[in-house]
């Protein structure tokens, strides 16, 4: 798996954000996380509700949570169960991180503005004791 890593930095406020990918049509996630990534922002796209087996999600959530100091974003679904196909799982994600991530807590949520078309909308957390 080739595995190339971007950085860039966001204004007014300076995050460094990270994006790791893969050039393969077919990508996954191993279920591990990336070792010693520490940075102010972590965001997931359209990745949650892939992550079907309940270890590789769990896994996949601690280091989405682990790697950052301040801020997650995540677009998800938000919703709970087997929706049309064999590799979409939805989860109550904000529900999830509520009992699992207790130092984490919801900034809010930006609705899409097409929800007749996709079920995602984006959660923005912060870390307990950061600069919000």
């Amino acid at each position: 798996m080739h595995r190339t890593a971007y950085s860039c930095s966001v204004l007014p406020e300076v995050f460094t954000l990270i994006l790791v990918f893969t050039n393969t049509r077919d990508a996954r996630y191993d279920g591990k996380p990336v070792i010693g990534l520490k940075e102010d922002l972590t965001l997931s796209f359209d990745v949650i509700y892939h992550l079907v087996e309940d270890e590789v999600f769990h896994n996949y959530m601690a280091a989405l949570f682990a790697a950052s100091t301040k801020y997650v974003i995540v677009y998800s679904s938000n919703i709970e169960g087997w929706h049309g196909a064999a590799h979409v799982l939805h989860r109550d994600v904000t529900g999830y991180i509520a009992k699992t991530f207790k130092d984490w807590k919801l900034l809010g949520t930006l609705r899409n503005r097409y929800p007749e078309r996709t079920a995602q909308d984006f959660f923005f957390y912060a870390k307990c004791g950061s600069d919000e």
